[in-house]
């Protein structure tokens, strides 16, 4: 049959990763082991144009920032040869007088390359840094036309005065009519802008307000905390700025405020911006509280997201599901996301550690996992599969599958009956738990059967049956009977 995808989201937290995966109509997600576990995953990525692949970004406590790298979908991942690290003798200043190496303490953002260039990969880090790996994540080099540009103490800033979780470089934007046409966002520093694949670079802040600034017309030095370009409108780009919502069309090259609209309550505050992926008129932003003090919740302790579907000249509060009071959490400008359905799914993690869903492009909401650690990035990927495995459920565990005998579920290439139970289990949660034990061992009482051969362990290869026995109570005797691919019945004594 023809390749299809499922959705499934891959989330990055304080103490690693996860991903998980959707069914067939994002009713019901189900939850991997965790991934580079009580390390910091900053981001997780999944690439485009190899679907299979994917990078993420982590930091270990005693050994130091890294990236890791899977070409099987994020079954295996692997070390970079040679993560990024900033060229010797670039110093970072401060305003002490002392000015130290510059040196990368984490790679905060990463974003596939464009679809012409197969490999292709840029990370930002912190502090500001732009890297560019071309064999798939392996290996890293600076791009030298930003990391030695001489005015980069004046955009960057001192040490000093960085943000609270430290000065980053994210929001990078690949123009997809262009490769080299890109632009980044830094906080602090400001959104600047690319022609010639990162070889120079040019600061697009005009029409951001900067409070915190001398100047309210200053060229850079601004705090965008999260730039999206609109992928069918390469010239409209959005941001949420820590002072506001804007929007600009790159032919005026000014940005214009449109969080004014926003309920004055509210405010236009916050971290994440999501675009609809195939309306450039909507996007979805998540407000927290801009107060004095910067708390970095939801305003009054009451989440929503807030959309507009006409560029910004109008919002409306969407909030269906999700608590009412006593919310003390926000979301992250990586932490949310959108899939490409033809009913938009929105989602996004907490820093409290749960990931919420929408299946209705923000209409309803309801909490998908939940006591993970504080999420910090959210990214919407796909499971590619290339086949659909009939599986043969017996009696006793029909009270799972709402008394289906034979239920078809979606395979990925070269997946093992491990991952076929996982799948399984998605479906029908508490399934899985009646076939394998907590040791992930296949339970005595069950047998599994590939095409009609006896799968002993839960690495062999899923083919296109798979079917499950029970044995009653004692080992001798099924409570059914392997099913022939001839379509005859067979038996199978089980031994003691």
């Amino acid at each position: 049959m023809a390749l299809s995808t499922t959705p499934r989201l891959l989330v990055g937290t304080k103490k690693g990763a996860w991903m998980l995966q959707a069914d067939g109509g994002r009713r019901r997600w189900n939850i991997s082991a965790p991934i580079c576990f009580g390390t910091s995953v900053f981001h997780i990525v999944q690439d485009p144009r190899e679907p299979k692949r994917m990078v993420l970004s982590s930091k270990a406590g005693h050994l130091g920032p890294t990236v890791m790298v899977s070409k099987d979908g994020g079954r295996k991942w692997t070390e970079a040869k040679r993560p990024p690290a900033f060229p010797e003798g670039l110093l970072r200043k401060s305003h002490s007088g002392v000015d130290e190496p510059r040196t990368v303490d984490h790679v905060f953002w990463l974003q596939p390359g464009h679809a012409s260039e197969k490999g292709v990969w840029y990370a930002g880090t912190s502090p500001q840094g732009l890297f560019r790996s071309e064999d798939h994540g392996d290996t890293w080099a600076s791009v030298d036309g930003f990391n030695r540009h001489e005015k980069w103490a004046d955009w960057c800033g001192m040490k000093e005065d960085s943000p609270p979780d430290g000065a980053r470089l994210h929001s990078i934007n690949v123009d997809p009519r262009d490769a080299r046409h890109l632009y980044i966002g830094m906080s602090a520093g400001g959104v600047f802008e690319s022609r010639d694949g990162g070889a120079t670079w040019t600061p697009l802040n005009k029409g951001c307000h900067a409070e915190f600034l001398p100047s309210p017309d200053a060229e850079y030095g601004h705090d965008p905390h999260c730039v999206r370009l609109h992928p069918l409108m390469p010239d409209r780009l959005y941001q949420q700025n820590h002072c506001g919502i804007y929007r600009m069309e790159r032919a005026a090259g000014l940005w214009e405020r449109i969080g004014m609209k926003m309920p004055k309550k509210v405010g236009d505050i916050g971290f994440p911006v999501v675009l609809h992926p195939r309306d450039p008129d909507t996007c979805w932003v998540f407000p927290m509280d801009g107060t004095s003090v910067w708390p970095r919740t939801s305003p009054e302790g009451k989440p929503a997201v807030y959309r507009t579907s006409n560029a910004g000249k109008s919002w409306q509060r969407l909030d269906k599901g999700m608590p009412e009071s006593n919310a003390w959490w926000t979301v992250f400008r990586q932490a949310m996301t959108a899939d490409a359905e033809k009913r938009v799914g929105l989602y996004f993690g907490t820093t409290q550690g749960a990931v919420w869903a929408s299946r209705d492009e923000g209409e309803s909401w309801k909490a998908i996992a939940e006591g993970l650690p504080r999420i910090q990035s959210v990214e919407a990927a796909y499971l590619i599969v290339s086949a659909e495995v009939r599986v043969y459920v017996p009696g006793p565990l029909r009270s799972y599958t709402r008394e289906r005998g034979e239920c078809l579920v979606k395979a990925e290439a070269g997946a093992s009956v491990g991952d076929l139970l996982e799948a399984l289990e998605g479906q029908f949660p508490g399934i899985r738990f009646r076939m394998i034990d907590e040791a992930g061992r296949i339970r005595e009482h069950i047998r599994l059967f590939v095409d009609g051969e006896r799968a002993g362990a839960l690495n062999v290869k899923a083919g296109k049956e798979l079917q499950i026995i029970c044995a009653i109570s004692g080992g001798r005797e099924p409570l059914g009977e392997p099913r022939r691919l001839d379509g005859q019945e067979g038996t199978q004594q089980f031994g003691s």
